[in-house]
């Protein structure tokens, strides 16, 4: 495996520039193809790094459309994700119709009330979760975690009900390196704040 450190910064740069330019409103359809084009491109610069290659291996991709907000949606599921041995929460990459990752963990339900559910995030962080345990990794979730059934027309839950029924053919890779969650979420999903 590797860690983010082994990775160019010059692609967490260009995720951070991709993710500014995709959500601007009004984008033509030759905007919104040059912006595939250059996403496709950052994909392929990731996947010359071992890890990259295994997680975005187009053989184990599974495409699909979700409904939500009156619309349509187009999706691609990594068919690799994490297994966090310190978490006991698998973690898996949903692209949308732009290359844009979005980050998703396996509910235990203990805080959210939603066993099973795949919710969306942001990072790992490390943070005091609980009193007299020290330090302990954390999932950053978004602000929206608690509204995720009604949040962009119930687009979260629906993508959620997707990788729920598409879970069997996911390989999750096991490790303990917080670091690769981090470079995804750096090099694929939501920039930092």
């Amino acid at each position: 495996m590797t860690s983010r450190r082994a990775l160019p910064p010059s692609l967490a740069a260009a995720n951070r520039v991709h993710w500014q330019s995709a959500r601007r409103p009004g984008l033509s359809q030759a905007e919104r193809q040059a912006l595939y084009v250059q996403r496709q491109r950052h994909l392929e610069a990731l996947a010359r790094s071992s890890f990259y290659h295994k997680l975005l291996d187009p053989a184990r991709q599974r495409s699909f459309t979700v409904s939500a907000g009156g619309r349509s949606h187009a999706f691609t599921l990594l068919g690799r994700g994490l297994s966090m041995t310190r978490f006991q929460r698998p973690v898996v990459v949903v692209l949308d119709s732009l290359g844009s990752g979005i980050l998703f963990y396996k509910s235990t339900g203990m805080n959210s009330g939603m066993p099973g559910k795949w919710l969306p995030f942001r990072s790992i962080v490390m943070t005091h979760v609980r009193a007299g345990h020290g330090v302990e990794p954390w999932y950053e979730k978004f602000r929206e975690h608690e509204q995720v059934r009604s949040v962009h027309g119930g687009l979260y839950d629906r993508l959620s009900d997707a990788i729920r029924a598409r879970e069997a053919g996911i390989e999750f890779l096991e490790t303990s390196d917080l670091d690769l969650v981090a470079s995804i979420a750096e090099n694929l999903g939501v920039p930092g704040k």
